[in-house]
This record gives C-alpha cells, sequence and structure tokens, in this order.
C-alpha cells in the first residue's frame, strides 16, 4: 500500500469515526430536551400511565413549568424547573389525597417532601424540593407478593448487584 493510499484509508477512518460521534451527539441531545408546559397535567398523564389513580372529579390548577424526565418499564424520575414546591405539593394533594409522610416546614432539618404509597394511588410518589429544581419519583406499584416473585426471576433483574 503506497503512502498516499494508507493517508487516504486514515482519513476515511477518521472521518467515519467523527461521523459516529456527531450522530451518538445528536441522539443524547434527543435525550437532554426538555418538555413544558402545565406540571400538574403532566403529572396526572405520567402518573396514570404506571397504574396511578388520580382523584379525576377535580380540576387543579394550571401550573407552569419545565422538567427534564427519564423513564423505564418501572416508573419515571423528573426534574422541574420554573415551579414553586407549595404550589405543586398542593395540586398533587388535590389529586392523590392525604400522603402517607411529609415535611413541607422549610426550618425543618432536611428537604420538603411528600410521600404516597403504592397502595393507596397505585404508584409509589415521593415528591422532594431541592435547592434549584423539584424532584419527583414515580414507581408502578405491585399487585401482591406473586408480581414481585415474578419480576425478581426476570433477566434484567438478576443483572442487579445488590452487594
Amino acid at each position: 500500500m503506497k503512502r498516499s493510499d494508507r493517508s487516504i484509508a486514515i482519513l476515511r477512518r477518521g472521518a467515519i469515526a467523527i461521523a459516529a460521534f456527531v450522530a451518538l451527539l445528536a441522539s443524547s441531545v434527543h435525550l437532554l430536551r426538555s418538555n413544558s408546559g402545565d406540571v400538574v397535567e403532566w403529572m396526572v398523564k405520567e402518573t396514570t400511565e404506571y397504574g396511578g389513580r388520580p382523584n379525576t372529579n377535580i380540576t387543579p390548577s394550571r401550573i407552569d413549568g419545565r422538567w427534564h424526565v427519564k423513564r423505564d418499564r418501572n416508573g419515571f424520575e423528573a426534574k422541574v424547573f420554573n415551579s414553586e414546591f407549595s404550589s405543586v405539593n398542593t395540586a398533587l394533594r388535590q389529586i392523590f389525597g392525604t400522603p402517607l409522610q411529609s415535611r413541607t416546614n422549610s426550618s425543618e432539618e432536611g428537604p420538603r417532601y411528600s410521600l404516597w404509597a403504592a397502595k393507596d394511588v397505585g404508584v409509589a410518589i415521593i415528591f422532594t424540593d431541592r435547592t434549584n429544581h423539584l424532584e419527583i419519583s414515580c414507581v408502578r406499584g405491585l399487585h401482591g407478593l406473586s408480581e414481585m416473585m415474578d419480576e425478581m426471576e426476570k433477566p434484567w433483574w438478576k443483572k442487579i448487584k445488590l452487594w
């Protein structure tokens, strides 16, 4: 192989690597895209998809915000920006009822939060006030011990290292 042929081959491999990198970067930008709109409407829709049972007899106030969400088959995690804890917490209490646990006084030690149990609302929800955003985690409820044991038999569960 001549020197110029080697140079062309190196340039081609470099171009392919750059194209692959750009494609990877473009796909990750899609993952980082934020959503915006009514946070409460989005929460009702999102939790319902995982088995949540919101109170549909009320229409809570619209609360605008922006959020990033990560989902898998068992639930989602979201960071919500430009929304106040107290407003969203009030709306969630209207939608899901009184939480199992909560700390809504900012003078107490630790962050403000509310926690709803899956047995009460169909999904477990923890809503937490962070320094510069709100955090919402939702995990679908399992219907009894047999469903939990079925999940533990699945290949994805066996890959988890607990200790």
